[in-house]
């Protein structure tokens, strides 16, 4: 029954399956999981709006859709995928103002340092999916052990003003490059009166974070 398969997520126990009239997760039998074992279940009804808001924490996957913002989570009995809006109650007014053109190229990413989903996404009057299509000044926050929502506005999209095109991560390791003396078992390496040095490549200790891409 799906249309427009936009993204595959191994999640939980399957392989959940998102396209833009729902979603469905494939999970293996009681024998196992197989090309001849396996078993479709339809999780939701709700498809994806945007392919790249789909942001993986743990077990549980967010996405935009067009009803709202929703996460899937194992249901902690059958351990089968349950789809539950986050938006609802909340932010849904500010989310159901945005227009659906814009939701179409929303972009996600999970900050494991903050503990947060966060998503880019445009407020340009003259945005209509060609133009200025990675050019944000807007985002969307979700604190995962708050359930609480953040809203932030970024930059301007005035002329000649930065503007954001996508999240990048840093690991925390960066390479580096070191000095070191050549040392032999009786001492210090020198040539014409001068201690040999050289450079060994590296790695190093950086910061964990997300940053923007202008």
């Amino acid at each position: 029954e799906a249309a427009g398969v936009v993204r595959l997520v191994p999640a939980a126990n399957g392989l959940t399956v998102f396209a833009t009239n729902g979603v469905w997760e494939i999970i293996g039998t009681d024998v196992g999981f197989s090309a001849t074992s396996f078993e479709v279940v339809k999780v939701s009804d709700v498809g994806v709006q945007a392919p790249q808001s789909i942001v993986q924490v743990d077990a549980a996957v967010f996405y935009w859709a067009k009803a709202g913002i929703y996460v899937l989570q194992p249901d902690q009995v059958s351990g089968r995928l349950n789809a539950q809006s986050i938006s609802l109650g909340s932010i849904q007014t500010l989310y159901q103002d945005i227009p659906e053109i814009v939701k179409k190229n929303v972009t996600g990413v999970f900050d494991d340092e903050a503990n947060q989903v966060r998503w880019l996404y445009t407020t340009a009057s003259t945005y209509t999916g060609f133009e200025n299509l990675y050019a944000f000044d807007r985002e969307l926050i979700f604190d995962v052990s708050l359930k609480a929502w953040y809203k932030s506005a970024v930059s301007s999209l005035a002329s000649n003003s930065p503007t954001i095109a996508a999240y990048i991560r840093n690991d925390g390791i960066i390479n580096a490059t070191e000095a070191v003396e050549v040392v032999t078992s009786t001492g210090d390496v020198v040539q014409t009166g001068s201690t040999v040095i050289i450079n060994r490549d590296g790695f190093a200790r950086g910061v964990r974070s997300v940053k923007y891409l202008t």
